[in-house]
Protein backbone atom coordinates (compact mmCIF):
# COMPACT_ATOMS: atom_id res chain seq x y z
CA UNK A 1 0.00 0.00 0.00
CA UNK A 2 0.90 3.44 -0.54
CA UNK A 3 1.47 5.89 2.08
CA UNK A 4 2.65 9.32 1.35
CA UNK A 5 5.88 10.75 2.87
CA UNK A 6 5.14 12.82 5.85
CA UNK A 7 7.06 16.16 5.52
CA UNK A 8 8.05 17.81 8.39
CA UNK A 9 10.04 21.22 7.35
CA UNK A 10 11.73 22.67 4.60
CA UNK A 11 16.17 23.10 5.72
CA UNK A 12 18.91 24.05 3.76
CA UNK A 13 21.59 21.15 4.39
CA UNK A 14 25.18 23.55 5.12
CA UNK A 15 27.35 20.82 3.18
CA UNK A 16 26.27 20.51 -0.51
CA UNK A 17 24.15 23.89 -0.43
CA UNK A 18 21.15 22.11 -1.90
CA UNK A 19 17.74 22.53 -0.85
CA UNK A 20 15.85 19.36 0.93
CA UNK A 21 13.02 17.97 2.98
CA UNK A 22 13.77 16.29 6.13
CA UNK A 23 11.00 13.60 6.83
CA UNK A 24 10.62 10.86 9.37
CA UNK A 25 13.04 8.68 6.83
CA UNK A 26 15.72 11.22 7.00
CA UNK A 27 16.66 13.76 3.98
CA UNK A 28 14.90 13.76 0.46
CA UNK A 29 16.57 16.23 -1.62
CA UNK A 30 14.03 18.82 -4.32
CA UNK A 31 15.58 17.17 -7.44
CA UNK A 32 14.18 13.40 -6.21
CA UNK A 33 10.84 15.03 -5.22
CA UNK A 34 10.71 16.96 -8.53
CA UNK A 35 11.35 13.33 -10.22
CA UNK A 36 8.62 11.57 -7.70
CA UNK A 37 6.15 14.54 -8.93
CA UNK A 38 7.13 14.14 -12.82
CA UNK A 39 6.73 10.52 -12.35
CA UNK A 40 3.44 10.15 -11.44
CA UNK A 41 2.43 13.34 -13.59
CA UNK A 42 3.59 11.44 -16.40
CA UNK A 43 2.16 8.00 -15.76
CA UNK A 44 -1.23 9.43 -13.98
CA UNK A 45 -2.28 11.95 -15.77
CA UNK A 46 -0.95 11.87 -19.91
CA UNK A 47 -1.48 9.85 -22.52
CA UNK A 48 -4.54 8.89 -24.91
CA UNK A 49 -7.08 5.50 -24.21
CA UNK A 50 -9.05 3.81 -26.98
CA UNK A 51 -11.85 4.24 -26.38
CA UNK A 52 -13.62 2.94 -29.78
CA UNK A 53 -12.27 1.22 -33.18
CA UNK A 54 -14.33 1.15 -36.48
CA UNK A 55 -12.91 -2.10 -38.95
CA UNK A 56 -13.49 -1.45 -42.63
CA UNK A 57 -15.31 -5.13 -44.21
CA UNK A 58 -12.16 -6.15 -45.77
CA UNK A 59 -10.08 -5.50 -42.50
CA UNK A 60 -7.40 -3.37 -43.97
CA UNK A 61 -8.11 -0.29 -42.54
CA UNK A 62 -9.72 1.16 -39.36
CA UNK A 63 -10.65 3.92 -37.54
CA UNK A 64 -9.48 4.67 -33.95
CA UNK A 65 -10.82 6.93 -31.15
CA UNK A 66 -8.89 7.72 -28.23
CA UNK A 67 -9.82 10.03 -25.65
CA UNK A 68 -7.36 11.95 -23.07
CA UNK A 69 -7.04 9.37 -19.86
CA UNK A 70 -7.87 10.15 -17.13
CA UNK A 71 -10.62 12.51 -17.74
CA UNK A 72 -11.85 11.14 -21.18
CA UNK A 73 -14.06 14.01 -21.55
CA UNK A 74 -10.83 16.57 -22.11
CA UNK A 75 -10.30 15.53 -25.74
CA UNK A 76 -10.21 13.63 -28.55
CA UNK A 77 -8.42 11.91 -31.15
CA UNK A 78 -9.79 10.53 -34.46
CA UNK A 79 -6.93 8.54 -36.26
CA UNK A 80 -6.79 6.38 -39.20
CA UNK A 81 -5.03 3.27 -39.61
CA UNK A 82 -4.50 2.01 -43.15
CA UNK A 83 -2.19 -0.84 -44.20
CA UNK A 84 -0.12 0.40 -41.32
CA UNK A 85 0.25 3.53 -42.02
CA UNK A 86 -1.20 6.09 -39.47
CA UNK A 87 -3.27 9.32 -40.47
CA UNK A 88 -4.27 11.54 -37.73
CA UNK A 89 -7.88 12.66 -38.99
CA UNK A 90 -8.64 14.71 -35.71
CA UNK A 91 -7.47 15.69 -32.23
CA UNK A 92 -8.95 18.34 -30.52
CA UNK A 93 -8.05 19.19 -26.56
CA UNK A 94 -11.34 20.25 -25.38
CA UNK A 95 -14.66 19.38 -23.62
CA UNK A 96 -15.87 16.48 -25.92
CA UNK A 97 -18.49 13.53 -24.76
CA UNK A 98 -18.97 10.76 -27.34
CA UNK A 99 -22.56 10.11 -26.98
CA UNK A 100 -23.00 9.02 -30.42
CA UNK A 101 -20.07 8.26 -33.27
CA UNK A 102 -20.28 6.89 -36.70
CA UNK A 103 -18.29 5.63 -39.33
CA UNK A 104 -18.95 5.29 -42.73
CA UNK A 105 -16.73 3.95 -44.72
CA UNK A 106 -17.45 4.51 -49.01
CA UNK A 107 -16.42 1.31 -50.92
CA UNK A 108 -12.57 1.68 -50.46
CA UNK A 109 -12.65 4.56 -51.57
CA UNK A 110 -13.33 7.46 -48.80
CA UNK A 111 -14.30 7.38 -45.10
CA UNK A 112 -16.91 9.88 -42.46
CA UNK A 113 -16.27 10.03 -39.31
CA UNK A 114 -19.64 11.49 -37.42
CA UNK A 115 -19.64 12.26 -33.16
CA UNK A 116 -22.15 14.69 -32.11
CA UNK A 117 -21.02 17.98 -31.18
CA UNK A 118 -17.52 17.00 -32.22
CA UNK A 119 -16.36 15.56 -34.85
CA UNK A 120 -17.25 15.49 -38.83
CA UNK A 121 -14.41 14.51 -40.91
CA UNK A 122 -13.60 12.68 -44.13
CA UNK A 123 -11.19 11.72 -45.62
CA UNK A 124 -10.03 10.15 -48.94
CA UNK A 125 -8.43 6.77 -48.75
CA UNK A 126 -7.29 7.23 -52.86
CA UNK A 127 -5.56 10.45 -53.10
CA UNK A 128 -5.06 10.23 -49.29
CA UNK A 129 -6.13 13.69 -48.23
CA UNK A 130 -8.87 15.47 -45.81
CA UNK A 131 -12.21 16.20 -47.98
CA UNK A 132 -14.91 18.58 -46.84
CA UNK A 133 -17.60 15.99 -44.37
CA UNK A 134 -20.33 17.63 -46.42
CA UNK A 135 -19.26 15.66 -49.46
CA UNK A 136 -20.40 12.44 -47.47
CA UNK A 137 -23.02 13.43 -45.11
CA UNK A 138 -26.05 12.42 -46.80
CA UNK A 139 -24.56 9.13 -46.94
CA UNK A 140 -23.33 9.03 -43.28
CA UNK A 141 -26.85 9.77 -42.72
CA UNK A 142 -28.17 7.36 -44.35
CA UNK A 143 -25.52 4.70 -42.93
CA UNK A 144 -27.20 6.03 -39.22
CA UNK A 145 -30.80 5.40 -40.36
CA UNK A 146 -30.10 1.43 -41.94
CA UNK A 147 -27.62 0.92 -38.99
CA UNK A 148 -29.61 2.30 -35.72
CA UNK A 149 -33.38 1.76 -37.51
CA UNK A 150 -34.18 5.44 -37.39
CA UNK A 151 -38.12 6.05 -37.31
CA UNK A 152 -39.57 6.57 -40.17
CA UNK A 153 -41.31 9.93 -39.02
CA UNK A 154 -37.83 11.14 -39.14
CA UNK A 155 -37.09 12.87 -42.20
CA UNK A 156 -34.18 14.70 -43.31
CA UNK A 157 -30.38 14.64 -42.61
CA UNK A 158 -30.60 16.86 -40.22
CA UNK A 159 -33.31 15.00 -38.48
CA UNK A 160 -31.39 11.89 -38.86
CA UNK A 161 -28.13 13.25 -36.60
CA UNK A 162 -30.62 15.35 -34.23
CA UNK A 163 -31.99 11.81 -33.57
CA UNK A 164 -28.78 10.31 -33.21
CA UNK A 165 -27.59 12.69 -30.57
CA UNK A 166 -30.80 12.66 -28.58
CA UNK A 167 -32.48 9.12 -29.06
CA UNK A 168 -29.38 7.36 -30.92
CA UNK A 169 -27.05 8.18 -27.50
CA UNK A 170 -28.69 4.55 -25.37
CA UNK A 171 -28.71 2.37 -28.63
CA UNK A 172 -25.00 3.64 -29.47
CA UNK A 173 -23.67 3.11 -25.58
CA UNK A 174 -25.60 -0.45 -25.83
CA UNK A 175 -23.10 -1.23 -29.00
CA UNK A 176 -20.34 0.12 -27.56
CA UNK A 177 -20.17 0.86 -24.04
CA UNK A 178 -16.54 1.55 -23.77
CA UNK A 179 -17.65 4.77 -25.04
CA UNK A 180 -18.56 5.65 -21.69
CA UNK A 181 -16.74 8.57 -20.03
CA UNK A 182 -15.13 8.15 -16.79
Amino acid sequence: MFRPIPIVRYTAERRTGRGCIRNKCGLLRKAQLNAIVLCCTLFCCCGWEKKLTFEEKTGHSRVEIYQPFPINEAGISVILVENGRTVTLLERRADTFLEFVDVLWSDQESVAVYACGAVEVAYDLRVQKPIPFSVLRSRVAQHIRAAYQVPRNIVGEDAVFSWACFDGREEFLKRYPSAKGR
